[in-house]
This record gives structure tokens, C-alpha cells and sequence, in this order.
């Protein structure tokens, strides 16, 4: 399965879209009681301002309504130096993005 990226303009930002999606994919997480282990929400930071979001393949299954209903795209994976862990373990994240 692929990656998945929304970009989102700084518009967006401020109207509290990012939080918006954060808070859903925070409840889903939850509600998986934190399964699986590499299920990320990441973000990175676009050089003309806004963000891109990115959930990870194994995330996909819980998250579907939220991919869909906020437009994200399949995308390949994201580059470790431009990501911050938003959603998920810390230590997976680590392990796969040393």
C-alpha cells in the first residue's frame, strides 16, 4: 500500500483543517488501542508555506474515511529529514525513520 499526503495551504492551517485531522486520526489511533504499531500521522513543513500531511500504509485500513473525506492522495514515502512524528509511537517511528 502507498503512502498517503494532503497538502494543505496556510488557509487551511488557520481555519484548524490540520487539527481537525489530527484530533480524527488521534481517535481512530485510540480506538485501535494504538495498533497497529507503525500507524503514523506525519507532517512536513512545504518550502512556499502550508504542510503536508502523510499517513502510513498500515494506517490506511483505520483511517479511510479521513483520507477520503479530506482529499489525501497516494504518494510515495516521505523523506526522513523533512518529517515530525504528529500521530503514533515514537520509538516505531524511530525504527523507521532512524
Amino acid at each position: 500500500m502507498p503512502w498517503y499526503v494532503k497538502s494543505m495551504t496556510v488557509e487551511e492551517i488557520i481555519s484548524g483543517k490540520n487539527e481537525e485531522i489530527r484530533r480524527s486520526f488521534s481517535y481512530v489511533y485510540r480506538m485501535t488501542n494504538f495498533r497497529p504499531k507503525d500507524m503514523f500521522l506525519l507532517a512536513a513543513t512545504k518550502p512556499d508555506s502550508g504542510v503536508e500531511l502523510f499517513i502510513s500504509p498500515s494506517s490506511v485500513f483505520h483511517v479511510k474515511p479521513i483520507i477520503d473525506r479530506y482529499g489525501f492522495m497516494p504518494d510515495f514515502r516521505p523523506d526522513a529529514s523533512r518529517i515530525k512524528l504528529i500521530v503514533g509511537d515514537e520509538r516505531e517511528f524511530k525504527k523507521l525513520f532512524p
